[in-house]
């Protein structure tokens, strides 16, 4: 009796709920045929809301704990499963999500364990840790699958949700449990957070070649400002070429991924372009005005770890045939995601749209592919992470427990082929 008589209190509300949209909606300005598909539309929406209302007095009437089922609670749960079945990197941010998200890509010091992360095949896969962070400290790996925090399995969270987690006051502890592949082996590691600021620009100069190298981490707020000082630097030791590594560069924010292609092609180049669902709606970024280094060869390091503001700029420099891309396939990570404000402390993280270079190539779940193909062996790779950063620009270090790095060694012998072609 009281379920049939909360079902005719929800066919009330519902009834109201259609008169009012009815009334409010500019269905009369359209021609017979929308107004007939429009309302089809309507009544499918009104019965799916009338059922989810049902639904959720059901809940709300027998869940057995009755502190978890205030509106506000199964509201914000509602709203987590909605963003969470559509792709792994749409959200509901809260506000400590929303405050993390504003710091993040700023170039601002932030605490945590220090590695990069993404959902791949719905995986929480690390992209590469930060140098000199906890993470890397305790030999995590990029590649390397993320399955518990705080002993909660993360396949059900969002990827904000998992940062939250990882994130954290200095010197609390986070315990994660941790699948390698190349060791095909779990373990559970505890982490004392720390405090973060990654350095995303390094450089060297081989004396012998006259090429420079530089190695972009991340793409933050600071990396054109940073690029500009190695370049005027290298450039000032006589520098006639350019290693740009992008391995395991996890990306970052889209400005400056297109202020580091600015350096590289000429101002009013269309850098890379946004297309959504509406494909008449397409965001193009064109190459600003700034110091430009347009008259040496480049050649660019990629792998499967590059994603995202990386991949824009390995793809754009390849289509304008600017730059030689080696190294391995990358990650795809070419989807778009707008922050919409909820609120002052709230927000929705929803993908609107997909990166596509100048050339039209889809960057999303496909990658880019590399000029000159070097693969590497897992093993190879887990070592060049660290002698990358510890010993940059050098193809084989002097340093026992070393080797030698074939894909940083075939950039330098096409540059000196380049520049030979050049001169003749």
């Amino acid at each position: 009796m009281e379920q049939f008589l909360h079902i005719s209190r929800l066919k009330k509300i519902y009834i109201i709920f259609i008169s009012i949209i009815f009334v409010s909606s500019p269905i009369f300005s359209l021609s017979s045929e929308q107004a007939n598909l429009k309302l089809e539309e309507d009544d499918t929406a009104y019965k799916s809301l009338a059922h989810f209302l049902e639904v959720l007095e059901l809940i709300r009437e027998n869940y057995v704990d009755k502190e978890r089922i205030s509106y506000d609670k199964l509201y914000l749960n509602a709203l987590k499963g909605v963003m969470r079945g559509l792709d792994p990197f749409s959200a509901y941010m809260d506000k400590n999500n929303y405050k993390r998200l504003k710091t993040e890509t700023t170039g601002a010091v932030f605490s945590g364990i220090g590695m990069q992360v993404t959902f791949k095949k719905r995986k929480l896969t690390v992209i590469t840790p930060i140098h000199d962070s906890p993470a890397e400290k305790a030999g995590i790996k990029p590649g390397d699958v993320i399955l518990e925090i705080n002993g909660e399995e993360v396949s059900e969270m969002t990827i904000l949700d998992c940062k939250r987690q990882l994130a954290g006051k200095p010197g609390t502890e986070v315990e994660i449990r941790v699948y390698s592949d190349s060791k095909q082996q779990s373990k559970t590691l505890n982490l004392i957070r720390a405090i973060i600021k990654p350095h995303t620009v390094t450089w060297a100069f081989n004396k012998k070649d006259k090429t420079g190298y530089i190695r972009i981490s991340m793409f933050n707020i600071d990396t054109a400002y940073d690029l500009d000082k190695a370049l005027e630097d290298l450039k000032g030791q006589g520098m006639t070429a350019l290693v740009l590594d992008l391995r395991n560069n996890p990306g970052g924010l889209l400005k400056s991924g297109i202020d580091v292609c600015s350096r590289f092609i000429k101002t009013g180049k269309l850098v890379v372009f946004i297309k959504g669902r509406k494909k008449k709606k397409i965001q193009k970024f064109f190459a600003k005005r700034c110091t430009k280094t347009e008259d040496i060869p480049i050649a660019i390091l990629i792998n499967g770890n590059s994603a995202s503001a990386a991949e824009i700029v390995a793809g754009s420099l390849q289509d304008y045939k600017r730059a030689a891309l080696i190294g391995e396939t990358s990650f795809g990570k070419g989807s778009v995601q707008s922050v919409i404000p909820i609120t002052d402390d709230t927000a929705l993280r929803l993908t609107t749209a997909k990166y596509y270079t100048p050339s039209e190539r889809i960057i999303h779940e496909v990658g880019i592919k590399p000029d000159v193909e070097v693969p590497i062996s897992m093993k190879a790779a887990d070592k060049l992470l660290y002698q990358m950063i510890s010993y940059p620009g050098i193809v084989h270090p002097a340093k026992k427990g070393t080797i030698r790095d074939i894909q940083l060694k075939r950039a330098y012998e096409i540059l000196n082929g380049i520049k030979i072609f050049k001169h003749k």
